[in-house]
């Protein structure tokens, strides 16, 4: 007999009765140290649990590390420790669920104080630890702890635990006892040795050192040095009932892993005055004196060594000496390397300049007396599995399930949240571990399965392979389940509880195993690749069973869904044409379906191409003439090259072609489609394909564009201006496309034309300036010109420019007194392109004449006819004349002066000899002269029978000539008399000087004289003037007068 229900609580009692006795409660205490690799996710939002129960015994005065006073009541700022114990037995705790506890109020509002106490570590999280398994935190605000359960609770019973908590006295109160809110429940607590907190009294410090209490997160420690003003002046050297105005204090860290830090704002000063005490204003920062100077005006002044491990420290009151009532603290902050090590101790001195007595330290360690303490045990649940099957009997018979057939059940586990097997070694996992893993239900039977720890979620599903069965039989339909009040199809969850099994039942129906239609398609014909056909069906049986066979290839068999056997199935194929062919389908008979065979049908389609047309399109873009059409030619590769003409088309009218075999491809070609005064441009025509039954569409597009036509200028030009003048014209045209252009490079006389433009366009022609510099111009008027198709709109443009004119004058000027009536000639030659030139002619001295025209801008050279300017027995010096721009209207004036010099004459001496002396004798003379100047100078080196001319003397110069001494040794000498001679203009003044030497005679007797020894004559010889000189020098004279004439021709050029 299958076991029940209830005999499956009984075997998993008895099976795990040995497990649940041998659990056991632990307990760990939680000191919040280190880092557990547990689980510690909590829920996103906590949900107070009301029944977990809470109380609060009475509260302890403690020290900072939470060592115990007994027996004393606690004023404000103490620390105390609060003991906590919470229940959640019989709360059945959920993942998310919390509970409270929160501090006495005072009834007062931010900004007093609205606590009587604060949690010392505010923000300080704790996990809740059991066995390294965490189940959840309590997190502490100022004035409330929350502590909440995490996934891990949900496999745990009997969860309950202790905690002991720092809290912080900040407000004085008569009440011994006060009420702490124990989640949710209002508790009266007594205050430490229960008595009210009181205020704390002021009391005189001595200089001395402290710190504030650590917390497990801190990194840096806050020192403080105390002292009154009465023991600080006395610790510095003052004598006694003096006081100081400033300290000194150094300060150095101990080598513990310090660093003071160096911001200004963590170093400052606060009292606490005698007159009001316990509230510590700030009086100074480093870098901010006098912040409050209600009880004096100070300053705060501190120097870090580099290595930041100590400081000189000066505390100064700038008003006044430090008041005795007044206990003065100095706070600053170190930081410490990496967080805070519990039990480490970290140290600090100070030395007060002049304290005799020695330095003060202080040392502090973190130790953390927040404890949780939590026990719980684990419980655990089963589920069994029973199978059950309709629609067939199990049995030996033929069409009945045997005994022996199995099913197999899919089992899928999750642990609660947290769990770890490695922890509760009184549970073994299934199946060595395997999740999921199965189990064997035999049909009609129960299984039990294996526990599971309290809270695991099972989910089951079903494999079922009908070659279990009988070939007759199947399994039908999905399997069902149901456990307790749910049902479902194909999978079931549900969660074990603790000490329960859940029984589970699954129910499999089986059948009559059925048969199908297997249907090849066969095709005869040339369709496209890829083809597939559908198949429906529709049988007899009870059910009416139909369905469809789909995408059926070409020579492939496929079979339909499952048809009950014995049904008679018709089939019919749904529409199998393709596009241009026509289809014959062999006829399909009904078939019989037998069970558990698949009956077989072959359906053959034969398609044959249906033939297809072209169809042309014309487009026509452009206006011209209504009634055209236009005609076409096509040949096509088939086997017939079928040809033909699709004709008479209309524009905008699609025209078909005859029928062409499917598959050809045709080469359509346009027959002549121009039009008189058009251009024409036609698309491409591509190769067109015709498919079987289809006709193969095309547009031909012809654009016609109007002949443009252009216009072109000539230019005539009237007036004689420079050659290679070109001229340029601009025209904008008004065409839709407002086509405007240019014209240019155009020569006098020649037509030069436009670019095209579009026929029917009016255009509006500009000449560009056309100015020539010395020249006004007229340009004829230009009318608007039409262009049409095809032509060329010829125009004239006359530019008539007349030479802009000026002119010269000449005004004579002459220096020196020349004979009158003497007239002058000038030559001109000009720049300007014609290259003006002309002469002005007789120009009197002291008179002005005028040139002809000459064009404007020309400049212009004039030259004086030089040869007909001298003057004989002159010199002629000519100004010189710069070239002269000449400009319109305007008469440019030429002033030339000639300086007539009159030309200066020489004097000629020739020498005759008498007497032989020797041959190498030259004669050398001076002359001076009685022009103004007293012109002097010499005539030297004169050879025996020779002539030498002396410089240029002034004309009308009279010059006495005089010869050096010219003796001979052994001779005497007679010399001709020399008379003065004028200088006359351009001529030379020749004179002949005869010295006669006479041998001077040996002492001899005096001889008679020779009668007639002078030629018979009776006078001495004379110098000769005469006919004699001239003519025995009268080939030197002559060369000297061609050489004067010469030496005046170029002076009168000069």
């Amino acid at each position: 007999m299958n076991p029940t229900e209830d005999e499956l609580m009984t075997m998993f009692r008895a099976k795990w009765a040995r497990v649940a006795a041998s659990a056991s409660a632990l307990v760990l205490a939680a000191t919040g140290i280190g880092i557990f690799g547990v689980f510690s996710a909590a829920p996103a939002e906590a949900a107070v649990n009301p029944n977990i129960k809470v109380a609060i015994k009475p509260l302890v005065l403690s020290d900072q590390d939470g060592v115990e006073i007994p027996g004393a009541g606690a004023q404000v700022e103490d620390p105390v420790r609060m003991y906590v114990e919470w229940d959640a037995s019989d709360a059945n705790p959920q993942p998310g669920d919390s509970f409270t506890v929160g501090l006495p109020t005072t009834g007062a509002a931010l900004p007093d104080i609205t606590h009587y106490y604060r949690f010392r570590e505010v923000g300080r999280s704790d996990p809740l630890m059991f066995d390294g398994l965490q189940v959840g935190e309590c997190v502490t605000a100022a004035d409330v702890m929350t502590c909440t359960f995490n996934q891990a609770v949900a496999a745990q019973s009997n969860v309950k635990g202790k905690m002991n908590q720092m809290l912080m006295a900040q407000k004085e109160t008569p009440l011994t006892k006060l009420p702490f809110n124990a989640n949710g429940v209002e508790t009266q607590v007594p205050n430490p040795n229960d008595e009210p907190i009181t205020q704390r009294l002021w009391t005189e410090k001595n200089v001395g050192k402290y710190a504030n209490s650590l917390k497990r997160d801190s990194t840096q420690i806050n020192w403080h040095i105390t002292g009154s003003g009465r023991r600080l002046s006395e610790r510095s050297g003052m004598p006694a009932g003096t006081y100081a105005n400033k300290v000194v204090f150094n300060d150095v860290l101990g080598a513990d892993g310090q660093t003071l830090l160096p911001d200004d704002s963590t170093w400052y000063v606060r009292v606490d005055p005698k007159s009001a005490p316990n509230q510590y204003p700030t009086v100074a920062r480093v870098g901010q004196p006098g912040i409050n100077t209600t009880y004096g005006n100070y300053t705060l002044e501190r120097t870090i060594s580099a290595d930041g491990k100590s400081a000189t420290v000066t505390l100064t009151r700038t008003d006044g000496n430090f008041d005795p009532s007044i206990n003065y603290e100095i706070v600053y902050s170190s930081k410490i390397d990496g967080n805070v090590i519990p039990e480490k101790q970290y140290t600090n001195s100070a030395t007060l300049v002049g304290d005799k007595e020695g330095p003060i330290t202080s040392a502090i360690s973190y130790r953390d007396p927040i404890t949780y303490t939590i026990e719980m045990k684990p419980g655990y649940g089963a589920f069994g599995v029973k199978k059950y099957v309709l629609g067939a009997q199990v049995g030996a018979d033929a069409g009945q399930i045997p005994a022996a057939t199995a099913v197999t059940v899919n089992v899928k586990y999750e642990l609660p949240a947290g769990w770890d097997p490695a922890l509760h070694p009184e549970w073994t996992a299934p199946e060595g571990g395997a999740n999921p893993y199965t189990m064997k239900v035999p049909v009609e039977q129960g299984v039990a399965g294996v526990a599971f720890p309290k809270g695991t979620k099972v989910t089951l599903t079903e494999s079922l392979d009908s070659a279990q069965l009988p070939a007759a039989l199947r399994w039908q339909g999905e399997p069902s389940f149901s456990v307790g009040s749910t049902s479902a199809v194909n999978e079931v969850s549900f969660t074990i509880a603790e000490n329960n099994v859940s029984a589970v039942t699954l129910t499999n129906t089986a059948a009559p195993a059925p048969g199908k239609i297997a249907v090849t398609k066969k095709v005869v014909g040339d369709i496209p690749a890829g083809k597939t056909f559908a198949f429906d069906y529709v049988c007899d049986d009870a059910a009416k069973t139909s369905g469809s066979i789909t995408d059926v290839v070409a020579g492939q068999a496929k079979e339909s869904a499952e048809i009950p056997a014995g049904a008679t199935c018709t089939v019919t194929e749904r529409d199998a044409s393709v596009d241009g062919n026509t289809l014959v389908t062999s006829t399909i008979d009904p078939v019989t379906v037998k069970a558990g065979e698949v009956a077989a049908l072959e359906v053959t389609n034969t398609y044959t191409p249906v033939p297809g047309k072209i169809a042309v399109t014309k487009k026509v873009v452009g206006d011209i003439p209504a009634g055209k059409t236009f005609a076409f030619d096509y040949v096509c590769d088939d086997a017939a090259k079928t040809s033909g003409s699709i004709t008479d088309v209309v524009a905008g009218q699609a025209k078909e072609s005859a029928e062409i075999p499917a598959g050809a491809t045709c080469t359509v070609t346009e027959r002549d489609a121009s039009v008189d005064g058009f251009t024409l441009q036609t698309s491409t025509i591509d190769p067109v394909m015709v498919k079987s039954g289809e006709v193969a569409s095309f547009e031909v597009t012809n654009t016609y564009t109007p002949v443009p036509g252009k216009i072109a200028v000539t230019k005539k030009v009237v007036g004689d201006i420079p050659a290679g003048k070109t001229f340029a014209f601009d025209y904008v045209c008004d065409d839709a496309a407002k086509t405007s252009g240019s014209i240019t490079d155009v020569v006098a006389g020649q037509a030069k034309e436009s670019a095209e433009i579009p026929a029917g366009a009016t255009c509006t022609v500009t000449e560009r300036d056309a100015s020539v510099d010395g020249f006004t111009l007229q340009t004829s008027t230009i009318d608007p010109v039409m262009v049409k198709s095809g032509e060329v709109a010829a125009l004239e443009v006359t530019n008539t420019y007349t030479p802009k004119v000026g002119k010269i004058s000449v005004t004579k000027e002459v220096v020196g007194d020349i004979p009158a009536g003497k007239t002058f000639s000038f030559d001109y030659v000009c720049n300007d392109p014609a290259k003006t030139s002309g002469s002005i002619l007789n120009v009197a001295a002291g008179e002005t004449k005028e040139s002809g025209d000459i064009p404007d801008g020309a400049e212009c050279l004039v030259t004086e006819r030089e040869a007909e300017a001298a003057v004989d027995g002159f010199i002629l010096e000519c100004s010189a004349v710069d070239p002269v721009p000449v400009k319109a209207g305007e008469v440019a004036a030429v002033l030339i002066t000639n300086t007539y010099t009159p030309a200066p004459g020489n004097i000629a001496v020739t020498k005759k000899v008498v007497g032989d002396i020797p041959a190498d004798k030259t004669f050398s003379f001076d002359y001076v002269c009685d022009d103004p100047a007293k012109t002097s100078g010499s005539i030297t080196d004169v050879a025996a029978g020779d002539t030498k001319v002396s410089r240029d003397i002034p004309a009308g110069a009279t010059c006495t000539v005089t010869e050096k001494d010219a003796s001979v040794d052994g001779f005497t000498l007679q010399t001709s008399a020399i008379d003065p001679v004028v200088i006359k203009a351009g001529e030379v003044a020749t004179l002949e000087v005869t010295n006669t030497y006479t041998p001077v005679p040996s002492p001899t007797p005096t001889p008679s004289e020779t009668p007639g020894g002078n030629g018979g004559g009776d006078r001495p010889s004379l110098a000769r003037t005469g006919a004699d000189v001239l003519g025995g020098s009268l080939a030197t004279l002559t060369l000297l007068g061609v050489g004067g004439g010469l030496l005046a021709l170029r002076r009168a050029r000069r």
